[in-house]
């Protein structure tokens, strides 16, 4: 996922942030939906495993990211901290016409 630099918190006190599109792989989601997930996320900082997301963001969405020291740099020098987050639980909402769904992982 690439992380915002400003966090925002919801009322319960859990982080709370604006995700871009997410790659699922090694049965973790990386990046993020328009969902909410709830699960554990652990930054990921291993340059290999960066590059082998940066690969697959190109190769799922065409989006270029190059990977620095501990994060993803994009062509104008910004850093994007990743994180893998293996869900508990994702809650959905659709439109037109709403629904919601939730969805729990053992």
């Amino acid at each position: 996922m690439i992380a915002p630099t400003a966090e925002l918190h919801e009322a319960f006190g859990r982080p709370h942030v604006t995700p871009l599109p997410a790659i699922w792989d090694a049965g973790r989601l990386h990046g993020g939906l328009d969902v909410v997930v709830e699960g554990v996320a652990v930054r990921v900082t291993e340059q290999a495993r960066l590059g082998e997301l940066a690969a697959l963001w190109k190769s799922k969405l065409d989006w270029d990211f190059g990977v620095g020291d501990d994060a993803f740099r994009d062509a104008d020098g910004r850093t994007g901290l990743v994180y893998a987050i293996r869900p508990d639980k994702v809650l959905s909402f659709g439109k037109g016409p709403y629904t919601q769904n939730r969805y729990r992982f053992a």
